[in-house]
């Protein structure tokens, strides 16, 4: 403003030249006075002279300049001040200065219209933020707070609250659970199945629908003065990481803006974040119910369970007599394969091993004879035949089903009842995969045990232990509840670090204080002999992508004792979706795994000679096949003919040399490839003659040289050297063939 200040003081000066020359000097005096005064950008004085003509017009000018002045400083001091919606007319159509004033104030109202639409959106999400952070787990109550506030917030007329319920999984719903319009509460029932209306699908799209052409009666909401069709309405969904929770319907008489929809959906966000943990919080509160009430039937169950195993001990009596004289039996017949084979023939059990697709590998009489064919068109149990064909086919999808299942790493039991030959039998089947010393699994071995009478006796007790072992699986989020129960829970941070255990737990595992396990790693607790298997990597590898685990674990005590926990391994979630820790419930269930694997062990033993004596069985194959790739390496061909000059072997180069396939060669007589002649002399020795192009014979006595056709009518000349060998009561003569060229070109 001063710089224009100085111009126009500038412009003028010629003036006072002009009157200086023209008029009196002291009316020059005093435009000088005043021009130096506007100079320095004081536009407190103005001109007042009586004279007239020019001089008057130029003083007229001249207190136009410093009114136009004047104006411009009121108009910069009310922007400097913050006032935007005072006005500034220009001079004139050529005020250069009062358009940029004007230009500048235009700008400046977008600015501030800008810094006032942030301020909105910023204190709205705070303000709603607050309410998240203090809402209560009711969300009836929760959904009428924002829509009131929501609606008072965007002062909009109308607005309504709906949430996803799928309390029935066939016929979801998005329920009203509040409504506001008219600065009123609303209560109204309305379901929308998910799908219907705009509602509906702006669930299933997962999109904001924005409408500005809305149908008559479209709202059923009216005031107090009557009814109106709101001109537009805004439909968003409440959606968080593409999971939605519910759907905010508003209503207005006017168009929204942008950054008001924009707000809307950001707020939605927030909204759908609160109601996920609102309804955690509720499923949490229910399990802690569930559990406790559980829990005392737990304890109930638990002296019924002893008093049912003291029943058990006499019927197992039996079963422990023949384990020890089993295992005494396998400790005998190890260093004997007839002894093992005699063992495993010594029970009623049946026990098979299969390779990877599913033949048959090792089984016992117990197992042939029970899967003895009824006609002689089936056929019987063998080395190699394929175990499938020998079940029935309801049951071939099930048995393929477990195999996959142990193939994988899983050592499991299922219980199965079958018929064989019109009677009806109970079997208790164990799985266990079979490992190579490289750890890679190469079979599974199959033990089953008749249980039927067992079962019949012990029906009750089962079926209590699987309730059991059910409820302690729920008991996961409460550990006061399990405290109580004795059921033993341990937490593992993602990485596998213990951050909390109670006292079941700590008794169980030998333990006299928490302070000796806080903080150790998983790998404290489990067998040396897994710690590095890809079973117990994969296991947390799905425990840290949320996948929950339940099973029957074997651990390892502080006092280096072997125990079984039976209970699951739960993975605890953030709201985001994101794993934090993980929870294991379990109880012991040592004494009955160790029944039962007591019972495994003889299979177990039975295997392991079986394996040892694979593996000589490969070795002899593997350094077959070593052999065999050295001399296919060669360059020189190789061809084995018995006595009576049929081929029995022949390498890569010979297949080359002589342009022929191996299959095509082998058990072809010689005579047929090169031209020499095989006359059997005796039993062991034959003679062998070159056969010459003029048709003459010779005895082959040192290296020849002949000529072998090609394909393209040409011919390459081979070097031939013959060797005998006598194997036994057999003579094998090896003819060595080299390309004449090659050889040439060698030397």
């Amino acid at each position: 403003m001063y710089l224009i200040t100085l111009i126009s003081s500038a412009l003028v000066g010629a003036s006072i030249y002009f009157l200086c020359r023209y008029y009196n000097r002291k009316a020059a005096n005093r435009l000088n006075e005043v021009l130096d005064k506007l100079s320095k950008g004081d536009t407190s004085e103005t001109l007042e002279l009586e004279k007239q003509g020019n001089f008057v017009s130029v003083a007229q000018n001249i207190n136009k300049v410093i009114s136009n002045l004047r104006s411009a400083a009121r108009f910069s001091e009310e922007i400097g001040s913050g006032n935007f919606t005072i006005n500034y007319e220009s001079a004139s159509e050529t005020d250069s200065l009062g358009q940029s004033l004007a230009g500048m104030l235009n700008r400046l109202q977008e600015v501030s219209e800008q810094d006032k639409v942030r301020r909105w959106s910023t204190e709205g999400l705070a303000h709603f933020s607050e309410i998240f952070r203090s809402s209560t787990d009711d969300l009836i109550a929760l959904s009428r707070t924002i829509i009131v506030e929501l609606v008072n917030y965007m002062n909009v007329n109308q607005g309504g609250f709906f949430i996803f319920n799928d309390d029935d999984p066939e016929e979801p719903i998005l329920e009203l659970t509040a409504c506001y319009a008219y600065s009123r509460s609303k209560y109204m029932e309305k379901n929308i199945p998910v799908g219907d209306g705009l509602i509906g699908q702006a669930y299933l799209e997962k999109e904001t629908i924005y409408m500005t052409e809305v149908p008559q009666y479209y709202t059923e909401i009216t005031s107090g003065l009557g009814e109106a069709t709101p001109s537009s309405i805004l439909i968003v969904p409440l959606k968080i990481n593409e999971q939605v929770e519910g759907v905010i319907e508003i209503a207005a008489f006017e168009d929204f803006k942008p950054y008001q929809i924009e707000f809307v959906e950001k707020l939605a966000e927030s909204i759908a974040a609160t109601i996920t943990a609102v309804k955690t919080n509720a499923k949490t509160r229910k399990l802690l119910i569930q559990s406790q009430e559980q829990a005392e039937r737990m304890r109930l169950q638990e002296e019924e369970m002893r008093q049912k195993n003291e029943e058990l001990e006499t019927s197992q009596e039996e079963l422990k007599s023949q384990k020890i004289q089993l295992e005494t039996i396998l400790k005998e017949s190890k260093t004997q394969e007839a002894s093992l084979t005699s063992l495993i023939n010594n029970t009623t059990d049946l026990i098979v091993t299969i390779d990877t697709k599913y033949d048959i590998q090792i089984f016992n009489e117990a197992f042939e004879k029970y899967y003895s064919p009824e006609s002689d068109e089936s056929e019987t149990v063998a080395f190699g035949v394929n175990i499938l064909q020998f079940y029935p086919d309801n049951y071939k999808i099930a048995f393929q089903n477990d195999f996959d299942k142990a193939l994988k790493g899983e050592r499991f039991h299922v219980q199965r009842k079958m018929i064989s030959k019109g009677s009806f039998f109970i079997y208790d089947i164990y799985y266990s995969p079979i490992e190579s010393e490289t750890g890679e699994i190469t079979g599974v071995a199959v033990y089953s045990k008749e249980v039927t009478e067992y079962i019949k006796k012990n029906e009750e007790i089962r079926r209590t232990q699987q309730e059991i072992a059910q409820q302690a699986q729920q008991l996961s989020h409460n550990k006061e509840a399990v405290n109580r129960s004795g059921v033993a829970t341990v937490e593992f941070d993602m990485d596998g670090y213990v951050l909390d255990a109670n006292e079941a737990f700590l008794k169980i595992m030998k333990y006299d204080d928490l302070d000796e396990i806080l903080g150790e790693s998983h790998e404290i607790f489990m067998p040396p002999q897994q710690l590095n298997s890809k079973v117990y990597k994969n296991f947390w590898n799905r425990l840290r992508n949320g996948e929950s685990s339940s099973a029957q674990y074997e651990r390892i005590t502080k006092t280096g004792e072997t125990v079984w926990l039976a209970g699951s391994y739960n993975v605890v979630t953030e709201v985001n979706g994101r794993a934090i820790m993980v929870i294991q419930v379990g109880f012991d269930v040592t004494e009955t795994v160790e029944l039962i694997y007591k019972t495994m062990h003889q299979g177990q033993q039975l295997q392991m000679a079986q394996n040892e004596a694979k593996k000589q069985v490969d070795e002899l194959h593997l350094q077959k096949a070593k052999q065999e790739a050295i001399v296919n390496a060669l360059a020189d061909g190789i061809i084995q003919f018995d006595a009576r000059g049929n081929v029995e072997y022949c390498n890569r180069a010979s297949e080359t040399l002589l342009n022929i396939q191996k299959e095509n060669i082998i058990g072809q007589s010689i005579q047929n490839f090169l031209p020499i002649t095989v006359a059997l002399v005796s039993a062991k020795h034959s003679k062998i003659c070159i056969v010459y192009s003029d048709g003459q014979q010779i005895e082959w006595e040192q290296d020849q040289q002949i000529q072998i056709p090609t394909q393209h009518d040409e011919s390459i000349s081979i070097n031939l050297s013959l060797k005998e060998n006598i194997l036994g009561d057999q003579t094998i003569y090896t003819v060595f063939l080299q390309n004449g060229a090659l050889q040439k070109a060698s030397s």
